[in-house]
Order: structure tokens, then sequence, then C-alpha cells
């Protein structure tokens, strides 16, 4: 099979505040968060016995008025000017294997988890969804990051914002348009424990729209199969229930859209069932209320396909040596394609991670060889490849947990993955809301 193989570097999109836009994380510092946070009441709860936690430490750490800013010039601003309302605490002390139980006592409210060590898993998910069902998020915060460096604590920092309700910032799609208004994007991810398999999905339009739609289910599966995957009655009703959301969003910003093209993102390759449930709902759009719908299926492969790398020699004898430049995207595209109907439409290997521009003539990146995503691509588009390279682009920008540069894998699949995680450890699923805010995840 001739291959057709495109070199070609993509820019990540800027990320918008409330007064500019910057491609520098750290500006909200002067930018100031896009929406600020309306909430205020904080309970910190303390796992650490005999390790002398007192309040001061806990006020000090969201003041910082001592403590520098990574990369930026601000030496004066504190959490609390984030916010609109005053900040209050309330203080408690706990054992871990208490906090599930503790976390029921108190709705609408912040719960910071002051911790040394690793929470063991059952303790942090039961926790988190005790939060969720009384409407409260929570923030883990080990000890030592109380006495961490700027880095960890502006990390820590943002994280709050948005899990106040805030928005610390957007995609910017002033200057080019990331994700198109007609795209729905649905992430999907598996997860197995103790022979029982889960499944999270996740819903949002645009890069401007973080709204999120997590459905909770559970699915029973022969795990000697070698791929995970949805039968096709399960990938219709994912689909539906996207189609149904997707279009009251519409409906709530005044827009309506009769045609639409829907990208789902998943780290397992697609399965005939899913194929098939694909090929069913193209030839029947009127079903579900569209006059036209359009398919693209993205396989973010593991390092069980083996995953290419790519060097670069033009910086040779500098620290950054073979590195490559974030955005470097290889595309390969078979020559005969079919451009009728569903079909395989070519790999994208993209360095999302690598050398990056910090400003004023430096540059950073993790020592190493990246590791480049590489994505299989099924479409009934005719060439989706440009879109796919866009959306991923702008996903490195969107994950308000991540302050750093380097951001690899498409942010929606890692929040789909802790839902499904999440669900090994949820006996009813009816008693929690059916929409989970991304906040509720971080």
């Amino acid at each position: 099979m001739i291959q057709i193989i495109n070199l070609k570097y993509l820019e990540k999109p800027e990320i918008k505040y409330k007064n500019g836009s910057s491609s520098n994380k750290y500006q909200i510092l002067s930018l100031l968060p896009y929406e600020k946070p309306v909430f205020y009441d904080f309970v910190v709860i303390d796992l650490t016995a005999g390790s002398n936690l007192k309040k001061q430490m806990i006020t000090d750490f969201f003041d910082a008025r001592n403590d520098p800013f990574p990369l930026h010039s601000n030496q004066t601003g504190h959490f609390s000017d984030f916010y609109v309302n005053q900040i209050n605490f309330t203080f408690i002390e706990s054992k871990e294997d208490d906090l599930p139980d503790l976390i029921n006592n108190y709705a609408n409210k912040i719960i910071i988890v002051i911790h040394k060590g690793k929470i063991e898993d059952h303790n942090y998910y039961k926790s988190k969804i005790n939060a969720i069902i009384n409407n409260s998020r929570i923030q883990f915060i080990d000890y030592s990051h109380l006495k961490g460096n700027s880095y960890q604590k502006y990390n820590i920092w943002v994280q709050l914002i948005a899990k106040c309700d805030g928005t610390p910032w957007i995609v910017d799609n002033s200057s080019q348009q990331f994700i198109d208004n007609d795209t729905l994007i649905i992430g999907i991810s598996f997860s197995t424990l103790n022979n029982e398999l889960t499944y999270g999905v996740a819903h949002f339009l645009d890069a401007n729209n973080m709204v999120q739609e997590i459905i909770l289910q559970k699915i029973k599966r022969d795990l000697s199969k070698r791929y995970l995957y949805l039968n096709t009655d399960e990938f219709s009703e994912i689909m539906r229930q996207g189609l149904n959301w997707f279009k009251t969003k519409h409906n709530d910003f005044g827009m309506e859209n009769k045609a639409v093209k829907i990208f789902i993102y998943k780290s397992t390759p697609l399965h005939a069932e899913e194929k098939k449930s694909i090929e069913q709902m193209r030839n029947n759009p009127e079903h579900l209320g569209y006059d036209n719908i359009e398919f693209s299926h993205v396989h973010i492969k593991s390092e069980n396909f083996g995953i290419p790398r790519i060097y670069d020699t033009s910086n040779y004898g500098t620290a950054f040596q073979y590195m490559p430049k974030q955005g470097v995207c290889l595309e390969i595209i078979p020559d005969n394609l079919s451009q009728n109907g569903f079909g395989f439409r070519g790999d994208i290997i993209l360095g999302t991670t690598g050398m990056y521009s910090q400003g004023f003539g430096k540059f950073g990146g993790t020592k190493g060889t990246p590791k480049p995503l590489f994505m299989a691509v099924h479409s009934s588009l005719k060439d989706p490849i440009e879109s796919i390279e866009n959306q991923v682009m702008a996903m490195t920008n969107m994950d308000w947990e991540f302050t750093g540069a380097n951001y690899r894998n498409p942010f929606i699949l890692k929040y789909t993955n802790r839902v499904a995680n999440l669900l090994h450890y949820m006996q009813d699923v009816t008693n929690i809301k059916p929409i989970i805010d991304i906040r509720d995840l971080m």
C-alpha cells in the first residue's frame, strides 16, 4: 500500500482570561480568572496525625504573600484576590478510614483533605462519590505541598478556583476555530477491576463550553476478550444521549444545528459492533432528529501497539538535543482511500509534548525523548485529519488540573477514565446526579 506522509507543525491555541489572552498559564495572576469563584465555605480535614498541622499553615498556604509566583513578575497577589467573597475555614481532624463517612456530613462545601502519602483507592473514590452526592467537591493536598515550591502551590490554587465554580481560563477561538460549532466530541474510557468492566463517557460542545455530561453505567463483559468494546445497543445509546444533550445545549445558546459531526475519542480500537452502530445511525439520521450525522472514531493507541518516536536533528549540541518541538505532526495517509462511507482515513503521529517556548528567548522541555500521540482515524468525512489535529491541540490547554506546558493526552480521556474507575466503588448509580461537571472529578 502506497502511503502519503505529510510533515507539519501545529500551534497550541492561546488561553483566554478575563482581561486578555496569552499562551502562558501563569498570566492568570495579572489577567485574572475568566470567571471568579463564588464558593467560599471551606472545610479542612486533617488526616496527618502527629504532624502538628496548624491552622496558620493553611491560611499561609492560601495567602502565600512571601512566596514568588512562578514565571511571573507579580509578587503581591494573594489567593483570596481571585475570589468574590471572603473565604471561611472550618478545621477538623480525622482518620483516613473514617473519611468517606465524614464527607456525608458536609453538603455544598469545598472540602480540603490534608494527608501524608497515597490515599487508599477505596477511601479516595468513595470520598469523591459521597462529595458528589452531597454537592460538594474535594481537593486532596499532600502535607509536603503546604510548604512546597511556588509551582505546586500555584497548581493547587488553579484547581481550587475551578472547584469553587470559577473558570480559570477557556481556549481562545477568536484567531482560529479549533473546534467547530457543529461538532460534538465524545470521550469513552474503560476500566477493569476484579473482573468487573466499567466505562465512562463525557460530552462537550466546543472549546468555550466546558459543560460535560457524564454517563454512569456499569456493564459486564467477558474479560478474556482481547479488546474492550461496546456492543451495538450500548454504543447507539451513548450516541443518542450525546445527540440529545448536544441539541439541548445548542438551544440553550440560541443555536440550532440539523447537521452534526461527532468525534469519538477512545483508548481502544474500533470494534465491528461499534462500526455497525455508526453505519445504522448514519443511514437513518432523521430517527435521531437530524438531517445529517457524520462520525469520526479516533483510537489513541497505547504502548501495546508500538508508539514511534520523532527526533529533530536541528538542535544537535544544545540542551534539547534531538528533542522535537511541541506540535510536530506526521500524517500517514493511504493513497487508495475509499472516499465513500465510513472507513479508515489514516494515522496521525502528533507531538503534544516536547520543546516549547517560555518567552524572552528561553525554551523548556522534559529531558529524554517525548512520546507522541499515535492515533488511528476512521471517519465518514473525506478529510477529518486537520479537524482532529486542531481538537487535540485545543484539548492540551483545556485541563485546569494541570498548569504545565507539556500535556500529552486529550484531556477528555483523562476524565472519562476517572469516571470508569469511580464506578467500581459505586453500588447504586441512581442516587447520584446524572450530570457531573468536570470540576467534580478534579
